[in-house]
């Protein structure tokens, strides 16, 4: 037995499992001396009650092995723990991230959006050297511990200045000496980013490709349910007088420490699966804080990952500046002092639509489409709608379609194609999962929104000039996303077929070696330091290799990550 309740192996979704036995156990005989003390018409009762029970339970476990496969009943509290992980953190950032544009209009004016973003790239590139040094030298929970306890105490520090009258939302002139609007702006971004960079990371490190495509879809769920309530509270102030700003703002301040406690509870109850020893390793890759730009470039498919992670931010940060812009001009004239409060609402229920469209999706989509589809067409889902949004919306920029538009891709960007883009790293070293991820998913999305901020910047705050070169930038880029998806889908069913790893084994990584039984280590096959598992036969088995097996079925005992398998540099 496992700590989950069933046998090694044993799927909560699968009809075969201990769920699916009679529900009042196997010592119950309908007909026998244990129903002998019940009257007939009650046995009768009994009977037709059990059957449609069983029935029942024998069609929800149809229906949710078809949409999530195979999940392993020892895996289910883990991959619950880490939705509620994954809650905390979007949750607080979809309601500070409602009130950024809100605070910033209110102090520096939105017209300065652009230059807000562009301000970020730089402040999140300094970040993300300091996050690779703390890389080298701390436990992955030490860094949500240290990430947690930083962004909390500033998210709570800019609420109390927001509060006061000289300084806050209460004073009413506008100007970009307001140095609060520009700090808030910049730490809701970057916390956004490093947050949700790090868990996935850690993630990353502690589930296999099968485990992903089943439980990826649940993970996702927990975060939409978060951003729906963070959304949702950020509208609070228009039904509620003695709701303000600062409020929800201190409210979205307090989830850092939230996440950093839930990350302490995981590594107590769960075991951290990523130990210290691995980190050592590959502390002696690193020569400097720019080892991850480094990995980027050294790896095609790494650089394949950086463009399917980053171009689609381009268009999105144009089409969501051009709904902005339509949105305060609209408040600007119909409702005066009550502008800013519009925009906090209008913003909140923008949340609501994205993250209800993205938690149906995640619930009854995104296993049900990597599964059938698998993850080589599923990558090609979203950049085709992006081309479809943006064709649109050139010759309809409108505030109601943009805000449907919008509001779909980004639905689509968190429950498709951020689960779809994580699994993309599990073909990857322990090195490029952290390092490379974290330039990737922080600076490079910053430099992405900032690339797009150039953009908006040119059109010189006209609308019209603003949808012409919006318009054209996001077809060239949505288009060259397009081509980058087509052929990433093809690297990585390659990859998957011949169980090699990306970057492992080179540089003092010992990736490729960790998780192995000594039996397994060091053969060098392949490249130097790696080990290589006899391919599978076909596709459809390559898609289900790197399942645990027990001892007695020719595996080992413990389950084998991605990282024991042959070594490549692709």
């Amino acid at each position: 037995m496992v700590p989950g309740g069933g046998e090694e192996g044993t799927s909560i979704f699968d009809q075969d499992s201990e769920q699916s036995k009679p529900l009042l156990g196997d010592d119950y005989d309908r007909d026998g001396a244990s129903s002998a003390a019940l009257p007939a018409g009650a046995k009768k009762k009994v009977a037709e009650y059990l059957s449609a029970a069983e029935e029942s339970v024998s069609v929800v476990h149809r229906v949710l092995h078809g949409l999530y496969g195979h999940l392993p009943r020892e895996d289910v509290p883990r991959i619950v723990w880490l939705s509620l992980t994954l809650f905390a953190i979007i949750g607080g950032f979809w309601l500070l991230d409602s009130l950024k544009d809100t605070v910033l209009e209110g102090t520096v004016g939105l017209e300065y959006q652009p230059r807000a973003k562009l301000v970020s790239v730089a402040v999140t590139l300094l970040l993300v050297i300091q996050y690779n040094r703390l890389v080298d030298s701390c436990s992955k929970p030490t860094l949500f511990y240290i990430l947690g306890a930083c962004y909390t105490l500033l998210f709570l520090l800019v609420s109390l200045v927001l509060r006061t009258a000289p300084l806050g939302l209460a004073n009413w002139g506008t100007r970009p000496a307001r140095v609060i609007g520009w700090v808030s702006f910049v730490a809701i971004e970057s916390y956004g980013s490093l947050a949700v960079a790090l868990f996935w990371a850690f993630t990353n490190a502690t589930v296999d490709l099968e485990a992903a495509k089943a439980s990826y879809g649940l993970v996702i769920a927990g975060a939409q349910i978060g951003a729906i309530i963070g959304s949702t509270a950020a509208t609070l102030p228009m039904h509620n007088e003695s709701l303000h700003v600062w409020h929800l703002y201190a409210a979205g301040g307090l989830c850092p420490a939230l996440m950093a406690l839930l990350v302490r509870g995981y590594v107590f109850f769960f075991g951290n699966n990523l130990p210290r020893e691995r980190l050592t390793n590959i502390q002696g890759t690193v020569d400097s804080a720019l080892n991850g730009l480094k990995l980027v470039l050294r790896h095609q498919y790494v650089a394949l990952l950086f463009g399917i992670s980053c171009l689609y931010e381009v268009v999105l940060t144009i089409l969501d500046y051009q709904m902005k812009v339509l949105g305060v001009e609209m408040f600007r004239e119909t409702a005066g002092d009550e502008a800013d409060e519009r925009m906090a609402s209008l913003m909140g229920h923008f949340g609501q639509t994205t993250n209800s469209l993205s938690l149906l999706m995640s619930l009854f989509g995104t296993s049900l489409c990597v599964r059938l589809l698998g993850l080589r067409k599923t990558l090609r889902i979203f950049p085709t709608l992006l081309v479809v949004a943006v064709v649109t919306s050139f010759f309809a920029p409108s505030l109601s379609f943009l805000f449907v538009a919008v509001a779909i891709l980004k639905g689509l960007t968190y429950a498709l194609n951020e689960p779809c883009k994580e699994m993309l790293y599990l073909p990857t070293s322990d090195a490029i999962k952290f390092k490379a991820k974290g330039w990737i998913d922080v600076f490079g999305s910053r430099c992405a929104k900032g690339v797009g901020s150039f953009v908006t910047l040119s059109s010189r705050g006209d609308r019209r000039r603003l949808a012409t070169y919006g318009g054209v930038a996001s077809f060239l880029i949505s288009l060259i996303l397009l081509g980058v998806s087509y052929v990433m889908g093809g690297h990585f069913d390659a990859l998957i077929k011949s169980g090699e790893i990306v970057g492992a084994g080179e540089d003092g990584d010992d990736s490729g070696n960790a998780g192995a039984p000594p039996s397994h280590r060091g053969d060098g096959l392949g490249t130097t330091g790696g080990v290589e598992l006899p391919p599978p036969a076909s596709g459809d088995e390559a898609s289900r290799q790197w399942r645990g097996r027990g001892e007695g079925e020719g595996g080992w005992s413990e389950r084998p990550s991605l990282s024991t398998l042959r070594t490549v540099d692709v």
